[in-house]
């Protein structure tokens, strides 16, 4: 078993930190890239475990991939491989549901598979729209999740009825791979869109790259026959990723600013100062120099923010938790219902971890409960379900109280391998075992 054992710093003077490219960014980028008549260089790409699954799937169906300083460069689809090809997508829901769609139109037989955990996670109302545009597609061992068996071919396209309440990857999916399908698609929405902000991430890359979705209606998404034209896109920074640093801005007291932060994006966790704000930090923001600095009053205690809803920006739910641990008074997180489908139910693992460390928690279906405990807070060795998000927002409280442990730190590969790497830039002492 592997554990990291973090010793907190007092920080004393301002700090910088420069992030990678965003996953959820990366990936779409490659879907894009993978369905352009032409090379396709997808540059400031994510570090993510991730992202190399998804171009090390791209590259067992066909197509050309490279990496260079510049970043990745998608090539032509230039074989077919022969016989059922097997493709782990890992942990990594992203990858699972984006190759899908682009699979299923894509000649070839291929497996589809993953961890475990990944194969619990739910892909039926994708399988099933995927189904009505006329893709063959088998479960081999338990309905409604992968492995999948795909024979991908030629679809033509048309009208689809998808169910994006538990994810809205499946919507994603879909729009990404549209300009496969003859005729273009169109998707009309069952159900409450789950975390619909990235399904306008989606939205905007693929604009940057040419393609139009129209929306005459909040509940119909059309993309109609189209090609991909663009020649590079550029990966914005991980805005989640930057939100571990700002909370410890927030926690510690001390001025930590992230650079190049995009300051008009789709990116939902760009608004998390503005709920840190919320505890009693403070924000600057520089839009010259692209720059979001976090910070409090060295003497001014973190305050219950009240009642959250973070629907729309559920990734950063747990390192908000972390904050609400240490904020004086009760703080209610809801919106959190896609949270039970993620690497673990995060909702329970919260709770769970956060009650370990002296913080009393209430849980329901899609909300949690934190009363924050400042003075009586301790540390305590964290289990972290193989869940990067587990590891790095604990990780982060760690910085601040003595005694936390955490197991398993290597599952923050999955979205920021060199976190750890960048804790220990930052003065904090780790002890590896």
């Amino acid at each position: 078993m592997h554990v990291a054992h973090l010793t907190p710093k007092k920080f004393s003077e301002p700090l910088p930190i420069e992030l990678s490219g965003s996953k959820s960014y990366v990936n779409r980028c490659l879907i894009i890239g993978a369905l352009t008549a032409h090379d396709v260089l997808v540059q400031n790409p994510s570090e993510a475990e991730d992202a190399k699954l998804l171009t090390a799937g791209l590259w067992q169906a066909g197509w050309t991939v490279s990496e260079d300083i510049q970043g990745y460069t998608i090539g032509q689809r230039d074989k077919t491989p022969e016989g059922l090809v097997r493709i782990d997508c890992g942990a990594a829901g992203t990858v699972s549901r984006f190759l899908l769609a682009l699979l299923a139109t894509t000649d070839g037989e291929w497996l589809l598979d993953g961890t475990e955990r990944l194969c619990e996670r739910p892909i039926g109302a994708l399988v099933d729209a995927l189904r009505q545009l006329g893709a063959e597609i088998h479960y081999t061992k338990n309905e409604g999740s992968l492995p999948l068996h795909v024979i991908g071919k030629t679809l033509e396209g048309g009208v689809v009825t998808l169910d994006g309440s538990k994810s809205s990857q499946f919507l994603s999916a879909l729009l990404l791979a549209a300009p496969a399908f003859q005729s273009g698609i169109e998707v009309r929405m069952t159900g409450v869109l789950a975390s619909e902000s990235y399904a306008h991430m989606t939205q905007a890359i693929m604009h940057e790259a040419g393609v139009q979705i129209s929306r005459p209606m909040n509940s119909l998404w059309k993309v109609k026959p189209q090609k991909y034209r663009a020649k590079s896109l550029v990966c914005e920074i991980d805005m989640t990723g930057a939100g571990y640093f700002w909370a410890l801005g927030a926690l510690s007291g001390v001025p930590i600013s992230v650079s190049h932060v995009p300051l008009q994006t789709e990116q939902a966790d760009i608004m998390l100062p503005l709920v840190l704000e919320q505890f009693g930090a403070e924000m600057n923001q520089n839009a010259f120099e692209k720059r979001i600095t976090i910070s409090r009053g060295k003497n001014q205690p973190l305050v219950s923010a009240g009642e959250l809803d973070l629907r729309n920006m559920p990734d950063s739910a747990l390192t908000v938790a972390v904050v609400a641990a240490m904020a004086k008074g009760t703080t209610r997180l809801v919106g959190l219902g896609t949270l039970r489908d993620k690497e673990c139910d995060r909702v329970l693992a919260l709770a769970t971890e956060l009650q370990k460390c002296n913080v009393e928690t209430t849980i329901g279906e899609d909300w949690i409960e934190i009363i924050g405990n400042p003075a009586g807070i301790f540390g305590a060795q964290i289990k972290t379900y193989d869940d990067h998000r587990i590891a790095m927002a604990f990780g982060i409280l760690g910085c601040i109280v003595d005694g936390m442990s955490i197991i398993d730190p290597t599952c923050t590969k999955k979205s920021i391998p060199s976190f750890w790497n960048r804790l220990t830039e930052l003065g904090i002492t780790i002890d590896f075992e």
